[in-house]
């Protein structure tokens, strides 16, 4: 059974916590907060999901090796992107600049763009 929890602040700081441990390890890549978590007033399963985009193909695999020394568990393609887990994080591998919008929507189910968000009139957290 998947429980939603209403919209937490702790979420974006926990994100931020994230970031500044993990980008330092990824020097040319960027670290992106998506999902129902990044989305400020809207309910969530409490589970910090993060894209990290990588410069090239060739650099997933070292990614990912970088992520399990980390602590991250491998789980395999999911929505044609690497997926990886730790506690209370989910983390998308991708080498695509712009991952393509159909991907994305149905990656996470939400508008999760600045654009796409301001124009339902949510605010990203």
């Amino acid at each position: 059974m998947i429980s939603l929890e209403k919209w937490n602040p702790e979420w974006a700081e926990r994100y931020r916590n994230y970031e500044s441990s993990l980008l330092p390890l990824f020097p040319g890549c960027s670290l992106h907060h998506i999902g129902a978590t990044s989305i400020r007033g809207m309910s969530a399963k409490p589970i910090i999901d993060m894209l990290l985009l990588v410069p090239d193909e060739a650099a997933i695999w070292a990614a990912i090796d970088t992520l399990v020394e980390q602590d991250y568990t491998y789980i395999g393609t999911e929505r044609n992107m690497e997926t990886l887990f730790t506690d209370g994080a989910k983390m998308y591998v991708s080498h695509t600049p712009e991952p393509d919008p159909l991907i994305h929507h149905a990656l996470l189910h939400l508008p999760v763009h600045p654009f796409q968000c301001h124009h339902i009139g949510l605010e990203l957290g």
